[in-house]
């Protein structure tokens, strides 16, 4: 196993390198919506025009397009990661029901962890114990928990946030460090499957078990399938987009007039056997239920019928893709925070590495 995984860490090693050249570059497109980011000193001043093309760093690696791993061999490895990573769960492969103590344990731990933290709001006051006896305690209700919990299966119909604790309140750890809200976990891409383990009493959230993070995320978020057969017939469908650019826009109508969503770098999309670009789309109805229809591609979008190879020369032209990206602290305003970056241009060639740096440094 540590050697098998030890072959792919020069390439981990190397993207390292161009993600401080690429987060120290001009930014490009930004989403009007989102806060600016802190102004910093630029520390790269010795980076030159050259080196912001992908091509500058290809030429220089020796048999640069050779593909790392066979498809064969890089599903191979993403069973050895699933095996190797505790925090790595396939959604097929859970357990269908569990005790309800071990889940309402956790949520009374994850509480008592973090209500018992000095953490402090955008106002930089501190968060007062107050707020989570009354605001948080009741929506977790871990006291609700049935002895036996049946889990539920849905997927993500849009980006969305996998919070702490059930709330959209930033925690801070620092007075106006905004940009690492420590309630953050992640943010799982549209058509991500989850397990529902639990439900808060107003039905506004979900707590749930997705392939690489456990927490919370606003039921509206995620639409319910009937089975967890029926969900993986969509999310493992053979026959898919795979979003190799920074993101993509989704449109309801093939004029692409109105866009309903856009998916990040890595986001597999089933394929609706329409038009060369027509997508299966999950949209939530009122009662929570999947429902799916269909949606459309822009001819022009960077996505791909399969996966591209899995070659040095490809990590880079897809860690060059989100040069000026905006950046994110666990997915926090749709963006990626250095680990996420890593993930993202892995996982666009199909290697499903971990989510967070603590477990990417062991593979």
């Amino acid at each position: 196993m540590k050697l098998f995984l030890t072959k792919n860490r020069r390439t981990l090693k190397a993207l390292s390198l161009l993600t401080a050249v690429l987060l120290m570059a001009p930014l490009g497109r930004a989403e009007e919506e989102l806060p600016p980011l802190p102004k910093g000193p630029l520390m790269l001043t010795s980076v030159t025009p050259e080196q912001l093309n992908p091509d500058y760093w290809i030429k220089r690696i020796p048999n640069a397009e050779t593909p790392i791993k066979t498809p064969a061999e890089l599903s191979e490895f993403n069973e050895e990661i699933e095996d190797a990573i505790q925090e790595r769960k396939n959604v097929f492969k859970l357990d269908a029901s569990r005790r309800g103590a071990e889940v309402s344990e956790a949520l009374e731990s994850t509480y008592n962890t973090v209500s018992n933290r000095l953490l402090f709001g955008v106002d930089d006051q501190r968060i007062p114990k107050e707020f989570f006896e009354q605001k948080v305690k009741p929506v977790m209700a871990w006291e609700t928990v049935p002895s036996r919990v049946k889990l539920k299966w849905g997927v993500a119909v849009r980006p969305a946030s996998v919070r702490a604790v059930p709330t959209d309140v930033k925690m801070l750890e620092e007075l106006g460090d905004i940009e690492f809200d420590q309630l953050q976990f992640t943010q799982i891409k549209t058509w991500t499957p989850v397990g529902i383990l639990h439900t808060s009493p107003d039905g506004q959230w979900y707590y749930l078990q997705a392939p690489y993070s456990r927490g919370w995320v606003h039921a509206k978020d995620i639409a319910l399938f009937p089975s967890r057969g029926e969900m993986k017939e969509y999310v493992k469908s053979t026959d898919y987009f795979v979003v190799t650019g920074e993101s993509v826009r989704i449109y309801s109508d093939p004029e692409l007039t109105a866009s309903v969503g856009r998916a990040s770098m890595g986001t597999v999309l089933p394929r609706a056997k329409l038009t060369p670009r027509t997508v299966w789309m999950p949209f939530r109805k009122s009662d929570g239920a999947v429902s799916l229809e269909k949606a459309y591609l822009d001819p022009q979008a960077d996505v791909s019928a399969k996966f591209p190879a899995f070659s040095q020369a490809n990590i880079i032209r897809q860690a060059f893709k989100l040069l000026g990206a905006r950046y994110g602290w666990g997915g926090q305003y749709n963006g990626r925070d250095c680990s996420g970056f890593t993930h993202d241009v892995f996982l666009s060639l199909g290697a499903e590495i971990p989510r967070d740096s603590k477990y990417q440094s062991i593979i």
